[in-house]
């Protein structure tokens, strides 16, 4: 929190009471008047019920009761925080009842700042129901500030380990990443992620691409989590549909309880999901099945709800002959992944060397299979927090009739969105294909599913 010593110069325009504007703008006035005052009273009055105050540090998502808390010590001691506004922009919403704002603040410690947020009306009084405080950061200088924010969130260096886990017939490997000092601390101060394959491509491949900067578990596990890539026999789950309908391997899914032996193994009672493509169906079938008893949160990334475009991928990936013999994993394969101009010179044909080394060939598949249905992962069933995470061009070339899908797929996936019952979230990661941790918007991706599983209840 930010605090200073500067006296405020307040200005309560004449006629307040009768322009919403001017009378919005007095309540802001009094609002920084207070804080300079340490006024905790006068300050903390000026909040709507339910309002919320959100500080400079990304951790710092306060309401009213946990910011009083905060405060008071400061205030007890008549110590306060001074922000003078150096210009203010407010706007009336429809009815009358809402004002937004956004203004420039002086302080004399953090420089130029910038309030933002909401007030609304509640009877004959202005309340603040949102107020976002930040600190600008000019273009040129952002990058450089980011990249040493992110070398001081990290905590060291992760190291890599296999598992293999026999279930039934078959034989797992769990691809660990985890910063060594994370294993001596407490299992609930470890929060475990688990990262699933899509049907092409093992998990591996997918989330611990070892180039630059592109490996999404070393990110995570520099964090602080403790990630595991599950892969079975085979290419990704392609194995388990060689002989089995695809809901059929869903549910076979559950009752492995891969997910339970991991939780086992780290001693954690629950675990946070993050699935591409199928692995999105399967995640979503088990989120379904266990809710909040093993799972913090599940991250359906690049989730295709729609058997009609699930179809169409498949199709224009491998024509019919995949429907009836084994694939092979081709560079066109890969670069089916890739919309062009969002990713870096290379990385497709990084990562399809990659990918090969896990496996060439991908079993049959029948999905023109009716039971391949849009709602095999119910959102009304669906009660832990999800975050619906993609690209802005998920939707690649190599579907012919990909502008007749993307309107449908947005509005399903917009559908899908607002029937979910818990905690949610959609985020569309700009410039980037379906799988925007191999975009050149790569480290946008890392940070912003770092920052939603960071907040997840434990």
């Amino acid at each position: 929190m930010l605090l200073s010593t500067l006296s405020l110069l307040l200005f309560v325009a004449p006629g307040a009471a009768d322009d919403p504007l001017l009378a919005a703008e007095a309540v802001l006035n009094d609002f920084h008047d207070a804080a300079a005052g340490a006024d905790g009273e006068r300050y903390f009055g000026h909040f709507a019920e339910g309002a919320i105050f959100l500080g400079t540090d990304a951790g710092e998502r306060w309401d009213v009761a946990a910011f009083r808390a905060f405060a008071e010590p400061y205030f007890g001691t008549g110590q306060g925080w001074t922000y003078v506004a150096s210009g203010r922009h407010l706007a009336l919403g429809p009815g009358k009842k809402v004002v937004w704002f956004d203004e420039r603040l002086q302080n004399e410690s953090y420089g130029e700042c910038r309030g933002s947020g909401v007030l609304r009306r509640v009877g004959k009084q202005w309340k603040i129901a949102q107020y976002n405080l930040a600190i600008p950061v000019p273009n040129d200088l952002s990058k450089g500030l980011v990249e040493d924010a992110t070398k001081l969130q990290s905590i060291g260096e992760p190291r890599g380990e296999l598992h293999t886990v026999e279930m039934g017939k078959e034989t797992f490997e769990l691809w660990e990443k985890v910063v060594p000092e994370q294993l001596e601390r407490p299992a609930v101060e470890r929060p475990v992620v688990v990262l699933l394959p899509d049907l092409h491509f093992r998990a591996r491949a997918i989330w611990d691409f070892q180039v630059t900067d592109y490996s999404v578990m070393d990110f995570l596990a520099r964090r602080g989590f403790d990630v595991f890539a599950v892969d079975p026999p085979g290419c990704g789950f392609a194995a388990l549909l060689e002989s089995r309908s695809e809901t059929k391997a869903i549910e076979d899914h559950a009752e492995m309880g891969i997910i339970d032996r991991i939780r086992e193994l780290r001693g954690v009672d629950r675990v946070s999901l993050v699935a591409p493509g199928w692995g999105a169906l399967l995640a979503g079938y088990y989120a379904e099945a266990v809710g909040h008893d093993h799972l913090n949160g599940v991250v359906l990334y690049d989730f295709d709800w729609r058997g009609d475009l699930v179809r169409a991928r498949l199709r224009a990936a491998f024509g019919d002959a995949g429907k009836s013999s084994k694939r092979s994993i081709t560079r066109e394969t890969v670069l089916s992944r890739f919309a062009p101009g969002t990713y870096e010179p290379g990385i497709p044909e990084s990562f399809f060397a990659e990918t090969i080394k896990h496996g060439k060939g991908i079993p049959p598949v029948d999905w023109d299979d009716p039971r391949v249905a849009p709602e095999m992962v119910s959102p009304d069933r669906l009660k832990v927090p999800c975050l619906l995470l993609h690209g802005d061009r998920s939707l690649g070339e190599e579907i012919p009739e990909a502008e007749k899908l993307i309107a449908g797929h947005d509005d399903d996936l917009r559908r899908f969105y607002s029937k979910l019952k818990g905690p949610r979230l959609r985020m569309e990661i700009p410039e980037s294909g379906p799988w925007p941790h191999l975009s050149r918007s790569n480290r946008l991706f890392q940070l912003c599913l770092a920052g939603w599983l960071e907040r997840l209840p434990d």
